[in-house]
């Protein structure tokens, strides 16, 4: 609301859940209300070995406008960065959906009694969009399946122009010996509202599921992608390598006289 003061908080833990803080206005000598409140509003971890979930980085959140509404994607990946090299657990890559943008909700995670009580998202809340070139929308979100054997993601992601980037890694599966495993990653880029392919990383003139990642050249745990702004519009850089998907609407140039 503009008034100088943090609104509103986000977290994530390493037993795979997604908090919402919400800070109360301040008002001077009023002592009833708390300062705040929050609660988990998605709990992505499963049972057995498979659904042990962990997140380590913090959610991505981006305000998203479509069709005249506006909510909050809360974008996030799962991977066990204790022990990157693990092929046991399926990870993936989460956004979830939240529509209290600028005020506190009546409770956290979803209600299915009009709000009286409320329990966490869970996956299967979530549209699988793992092999749908158009995948279905629905008020809770969606995930990705990272598809490789062990394959994880260990940073944060960037929303951009309603495009989602992420990196992954992938161990080694099978090295010869002598041979150091360093693994290596791919950066992916999904639309934000359902999960799709959007960008055409192959440059073979249509957007189709070989569109949803690029493959790094530089071997090992990749770093998130970082956003970068030039004089000549803005890139997308995943370690050294740069990537120019046209976002210079991002961008205006100003001067000063």
């Amino acid at each position: 609301d503009f008034d100088g003061f943090a609104d509103q908080m986000y977290a994530s833990d390493t037993g795979g859940q997604i908090w919402r803080f919400d800070f109360a206005a301040f008002h001077q000598n009023e002592t009833s209300t708390p300062l705040i409140k929050g609660g988990v509003i998605a709990d992505l971890n499963a049972n057995g070995l498979e659904g042990e979930r962990r997140f380590y980085y913090e959610p991505d959140v981006a305000m998203i406008s479509h069709e005249g509404e506006r909510f909050l994607a809360i974008s996030i990946g799962s991977g066990w960065r204790a022990h990157p090299l693990d092929i046991g657990v399926d990870d993936r890559f989460y956004m979830i959906r939240s529509p209290n943008v600028f005020n506190a909700p009546l409770g956290y995670g979803k209600s299915i009694d009009g709000g009286l009580s409320f329990s966490p998202i869970v996956e299967s809340d979530l549209i699988d969009v793992s092999n749908e070139l158009q995948p279905e929308v629905n008020n809770y979100g969606w995930y990705y399946d990272l598809s490789a054997k062990g394959e994880k993601v260990l940073g944060a992601s960037v929303t951009v122009e309603n495009k989602v980037w992420f990196t992954s890694y992938r161990p080694a599966l099978s090295v010869g010996a002598c041979t150091t495993a360093i693994g290596g990653g791919s950066l992916y880029a999904l639309n934000i509202l359902d999960g799709s392919p959007i960008i055409d990383f192959n440059g073979d003139g249509e957007i189709d599921e070989d569109d949803r990642e690029q493959e790094l050249a530089h071997g090992g745990i990749p770093p998130p992608p970082m956003l970068l702004i030039t004089k000549d519009g803005g890139g997308i850089m995943a370690g050294p390598e740069q990537f120019n998907p046209n976002i210079e609407t991002l961008t205006k140039r100003t001067y000063w006289v």
